[in-house]
């Protein structure tokens, strides 16, 4: 049997796109990368080939939240992802590989506030094209720090290339699904 090991690679650049939907005069909210704004999954060994690979904590955010009050829908705020297409593109002209071959793991990542138990969501979320994934649900005023973890599995069968997609981060007052 003959393996390819030639090599694989997967860009992830991340992209914010916050939502301000807070009108009120003493309420806002902020959202900012802090570090592992660009992931890039190199698959150049067999052993990444066939058992894929995991970064762990690459994505560091910071969270600013003053109190909600007012005309928001809620006094609480959600985060929410989705990938920006609804697959992986190559920079070869036609292949294309499944969003399902990544998913992502949220952490509390030691702000000066910490969430509370059922505010981050458990496991790992698996990206889609057409809505956005909860990450965080009813997260209170404070500061916080979150860290993303990002799981590639095997891509066993998969032709070599160049694939990528961008990650659209939202956060706001309104409770999924949006």
């Amino acid at each position: 049997m003959k393996h390819h090991t030639g090599k694989f690679l997967i860009s992830l650049i991340i992209f914010l796109f916050i939502h301000p939907l807070v009108h009120a005069q003493d309420g806002s909210y902020q959202l900012t990368v802090e570090a592992g704004g660009a992931i890039e999954f190199k698959v150049y060994s067999l052993r990444h080939y066939y058992q894929g690979m995991t970064y762990s904590n690459r994505t560091t955010m910071r969270i600013h939240c003053d109190t909600l009050s007012g005309n928001q829908h809620t006094d609480v705020w959600y985060l929410g992802v989705k990938a920006q297409d609804a697959s992986f593109y190559s920079s070869y002209p036609g292949r294309t590989l499944d969003l399902d071959y990544v998913t992502v793991e949220i952490f509390d990542g030691g702000g000066i506030d910490a969430f509370n138990s059922g505010e981050l969501t458990s496991g790992e979320v698996t990206l889609n094209g057409s809505s956005y994934a909860p990450l965080v649900e009813g997260g209170d005023a404070g500061n916080y720090k979150i860290d993303l973890t990002y799981h590639l599995d095997s891509v066993t069968g998969q032709l070599p290339g160049y694939y990528n997609t961008n990650f659209l981060f939202k956060m706001d007052t309104v409770p999924f699904p949006w």
